[in-house]
């Protein structure tokens, strides 16, 4: 076998899997550029909160606790990785602790979007489509159109909450606030 199949195998199933990923977050390859950057364009945006949440298997309440980056898709991206506290599932189900995934990190230019812990969210997720582990990890739906934030300490009740849509993008029809009854 030519030893130069090898490398160039891996190149082309570390490229697939990342397509896989960045497919799932809704934002294309091309989204990405050549730098340690990350773009927040998006190939989809939302017409109504139906839409988004149509789109989202998993609609959780709950803090992110810890948090650790990795570089296990390519070795030049971050992926930030939220060990997430759910408090309360507003769709799907969901155990008491999930991993949720974004593409890039602080270091990295301050991507839009990434969680802080300690803070309290309204979370819509879509399966991570990676193999492996990483198989159980979610990705916010439409990269940041999924992120409401809520009370800053995770102490506070999910009853009654009001939560405001983190990173607003003017293409999206999305409600700035959400109740949660």
């Amino acid at each position: 076998m030519d030893p130069r199949i090898i490398p160039a195998a891996k190149g082309l199933a570390a490229a697939l899997i990342l397509g896989a990923a960045i497919s799932a977050m809704g934002c294309s390859v091309g989204a990405l550029e050549e730098t340690n950057h990350v773009s927040t364009t998006r190939e989809k945006t939302y017409a109504s909160l139906d839409e988004l949440n149509a789109d989202s298997t998993l609609v959780v309440v709950g803090t992110p606790t810890r948090q650790e980056v990795v570089q296990d898709i390519e070795p030049d991206m971050d992926f930030t990785l939220s060990t997430f506290e759910v408090q309360s599932t507003q769709k799907g189900e969901a155990p008491a602790s999930i991993t949720v995934r974004q593409t890039g990190s602080t270091a990295q230019g301050a991507p839009a979007g990434i969680l802080t812990t300690g803070q309290q969210y309204l979370l819509y997720l879509v399966p991570s489509g990676l193999p492996g582990e990483q198989a159980s990890q979610y990705y916010v739906t439409g990269l940041t159109a999924g992120i409401y934030t809520g009370a800053e300490t995770r102490e506070e009740t999910t009853t009654g909450s009001t939560f405001t849509q983190a990173e607003p993008d003017p293409a999206d029809n999305l409600p700035p606030t959400i109740e949660i009854p």
